[in-house]
């Protein structure tokens, strides 16, 4: 993995779990277009998974592997996102 994609996982990384990424929240790592290839290819390989059209999440890791953010979480994420948009 390099440059703009490995920046998107560290930006993700840093960020609580089912905290959604959205392109637009991500233009300070590069341009949109850029970011849009990264993000899709980030969830092709299940480094990101995508919630729904233009929203990600970092899957969390677990003793049995990788898994879904817990629905409470990504839902309370996702409207206080709204909220502040």
């Amino acid at each position: 993995m390099r440059g703009l994609p490995k920046r998107i996982v560290e930006y993700a990384g840093a960020h609580p779990e089912a905290t959604p990424l959205c392109p637009g929240a991500l233009l300070h790592l590069g341009h949109r277009a850029s970011i849009d290839q990264a993000l899709s290819h980030l969830a092709r390989s299940g480094e990101l998974m995508r919630i729904c059209q233009g929203v990600y999440t970092r899957p969390v890791e677990t003793r049995f592997g990788l898994r879904a953010p817990r629905l409470g979480k990504a839902l309370a994420a996702l409207s206080a996102d709204d909220l502040n948009t």
